[in-house]
């Protein structure tokens, strides 16, 4: 420990009596110049003077010193430094005092944890390199949960919880500026090391989203939970996070897709971040949503009326599925329940279970059995404290169950720690409202979802006979390229207002007239956008209207006219984070108002684009909204996975493909425009991107 001190109001103080406070077994050399013993320990001047092998030194020096410090670990060997001392990229300050601690690290080959950070935690070595009071307590409880933070506090506060509600945790990193070592570099560790079934993240900001995906698929793979909250989601917020951390955060919604789709759930406080946490390291396992057909789901038991007008509203609004009961199920529960009761989900047992635990008991053997029931939440109603108090013996006793399906015990509020100690230690979870009791039901779906999709379809393989291709950038091309891979295009030609032109007599009326994409990109804002051209004098005067804006000798578009009913949006684009992405959504001139969008990486299998696409609101549109026709959505989800195919080996930076609209209608649909940009960097290189790529979801 360098800058040890025996002043228990110095942070390096407390950071020694966190370390001695706690069964270690391993050696402590204490470094301070000025003294010769410093808490009970013998303090030497310098790392040279121990003499014998140090594995990590934790510092905790004025800024200006720590350089120098790191420089002096390399001499005598140290491996690894914890960085706890704060003023270096913070707030851009002191940029010179940054360049100094990297050329020393790189120089020393010392690696960095921090700076400005609040140490780390190894529990089953009884290792506390912190000043932090979350240390402070009798002894650090193992467990299945590890903790990475870009915030000390938040992630001392969530450990903190941890050890409270006796769940414990095995690792805890506070990450600080990460000058070397970076969140991703801790979650890859802990990922592969394989003692830790959930991991825990506090991220302000990534920068390489293309490895998070990698690591979230390889997570999913080896059943591992990850659960996140995200800050600087809003301006005000990424400008905090930047003057806290000197790092800036990507888009928050193109965060909020990629941790969806790479198997992290993400949630939105830091109540929500220790709940998920604990729920994750308690609950078994439960079906994809869907794997069980539409009649799968939650099923709700409940002692308040009210309460579940409450589940069921919040099942709805978060997408929690609620079980529908075969018919065996509901006549045995017919036959139990009071006449009063209520037999279908969500079943209200009346307040006659109180006194009759038994009736409970047999209501929960006939939900655990129904095979539409994936979980049970238990809500309970006010003064549910008593009442568990003698229930719960029943309800342990269904083991079988809750080992088989998680299973909620939601109650109106907080309740003594002993009777949820009772909960939690015998395998149950706990809410303490019924929303949160929906939310944990939505977390487990969420885990499930990311580890079963894909494993019915395998994702493709970039060909890599294909020659490296380059993203056109001239309409005319570009429609070509999308009719090359198999996307549905109308007949078109260019027109320059000549009647007797040969291939505009090849077409057939109805048509488009419009400016290309060369021309203009907002075209219907600008009148240069002519549809339902029945006769050639319709033509004429949309070639007179289009003139008058663009001018003459400027050739136009002229398009046969794509019948459907629904607008779609495809795009793909590449993301300075996570690399090509997928972007599906409702389309036409209101696309950028709507905003209604899902975000999927490349590559994607159709599985996964099918999936997205159900989650959009114009989903009911396109499934025939109001007795409508449906659409032909195979035709959307073959047109983005080809788009999306074609973008994993001719992608680039900077490169992007936007087909706007997408016209579906009830058989097929067809791209009748399209705007592109090639990118930049070297052609031959664009192929690399598929290859690079394939292996980023496919373990999943």
């Amino acid at each position: 420990m360098i800058g040890a001190s025996s002043d228990p109001e110095k942070l390096s103080g407390r950071a020694l009596t966190r370390l001695l406070q706690h069964p270690f077994t391993g050696d402590i050399y204490a470094v301070n110049p000025k003294h010769p013993r410093v808490g009970g320990l013998a303090a030497y001047p310098n790392v040279a003077a121990i003499g014998k092998p140090v594995d990590v030194a934790l510092i905790l020096l004025p800024a200006p010193l720590v350089p120098d410090a790191v420089k002096e670990c390399g001499e005598a060997g140290v491996k690894f430094a914890v960085i706890c001392s704060s003023g270096f990229s913070e707030d851009g300050s002191s940029a010179h005092l940054t360049q100094e601690l990297a050329e020393a690290a790189k120089q020393s080959g010392v690696r960095i944890v921090g700076p400005n950070c609040e140490g780390i935690w190894s529990v089953p070595e009884n290792l506390a390199l912190t000043f932090g009071s979350a240390a402070n307590r009798p002894q650090l409880l193992p467990g299945p949960v590890s903790v990475i933070s870009q915030s000390g506090s938040i992630g001392a506060a969530c450990v903190r919880q941890l050890q409270d509600r006796e769940i414990g945790c095995r690792y805890f990193v506070s990450t600080g500026n990460e000058q070397d070592l970076t969140t991703l570099d801790y979650l890859e560790y802990m990922i592969d090391e394989g003692s830790s079934r959930v991991i825990a993240l506090f991220i302000e900001a990534l920068s390489d989203g293309v490895r998070l995906r990698q690591l979230g698929a390889r997570a999913a793979a080896r059943n591992i939970r990850l659960v996140a909250l995200c800050a600087g989601t809003s301006s005000l917020g990424k400008q905090a996070t930047a003057t806290h951390t000197g790092r800036l955060s990507a888009p928050a919604f193109v965060y909020t897709q990629m941790l969806k789709r790479t198997g992290i759930v993400q949630v939105h406080s830091i109540a929500d971040l220790i709940t998920a946490t604990e729920a994750a390291a308690i609950a078994p396992s439960v079906p994809a949503r869907g794997s069980n057909g539409a009649t799968g789901g939650v099923s709700v038991i409940a002692l308040s009326g009210g309460s579940r007008a409450l589940l069921a509203d919040a099942a709805e609004e978060l997408d929690v599925p609620m079980a529908s009961f075969d018919a065996d199920s509901e006549n045995r529960l017919e036959q139990v329940l009071p006449r009063f009761g209520y037999h279908k989900n969500p079943i209200d047992v009346t307040g006659e279970v109180v006194g009759r635990p038994e009736m409970l008991e047999a209501v929960m053997d006939i939900v655990g059995a129904d095979v539409n029931t994936d979980s049970i939440i238990l809500q309970y109603a006010n003064g549910a404290e008593h009442i568990l108090r003698q229930h719960i013996a029943g309800v342990v006793d269904r083991t079988d169950l809750h080992e088989r399906k998680p299973l909620i015990i939601s109650t109106l509020g907080r309740v003594d720690d002993t009777v949820r100690r009772l909960i939690t230690s015998n395998g149950l979870l706990h809410a303490e409202d019924p929303t949160e009791a929906i939310k944990i039901a939505g977390w487990l779906y969420n885990w499930a979802d990311t580890t079963s999709n894909g494993s019915k379809e395998r994702l493709p393989k970039p060909d890599e006979r294909r020659n490296p291709a380059v993203v056109p950038e001239e309409w005319q091309a570009s429609m070509q390229m999308l009719a090359n891979v198999g996307i549905a295009t109308p007949q078109w030609c260019m027109w320059d207002g000549v009647m007797s032109d040969a291939a505009l007599s090849k077409l057939a009326y109805p048509l488009v007239l419009k400016a290309s994409s060369d021309v203009a990109e907002h075209k219907t804002e600008l009148g240069l956008v002519h549809v339902g051209l029945e006769t050639p004098q319709d033509l004429q005067e949309a070639w007179a209207a289009y003139t008058q804006v663009v001018g003459a000798g400027v050739p136009c578009i002229v398009q046969e006219m794509a019948r459907g009913d629904v607008e779609m949006l495809l795009t793909t684009r590449w993301d300075s984070d996570f690399g090509p992405l997928l972007v599906v959504g409702a389309g036409g001139v209101l696309a950028e108002l709507l905003q209604d969008i899902v975000i999927l990486p490349i590559p994607a299998s159709k599985e996964q684009i099918r999936s997205a696409v159900a989650e959009l609101d114009v989903w009911k549109l396109l499934s025939g909204y109001r007795n409508a026709t449906a659409c032909d959505v195979e035709s959307v989800v073959a047109s983005a996975h080809a788009l999306a195919d074609y973008f994993s080996y001719a992608g680039r930076p900077g490169a992007e493909i936007e087909i706007n609209p997408l016209i579906v209608g009830p058989q097929g649909s067809t791209a009748v425009d399209v705007l592109t940009v090639s990118g930049i960097g070297d052609p031959s290189a664009a192929g690399q991107a598929g290859a690079v790529l394939e292996t980023v979801v496919q373990p999943c």
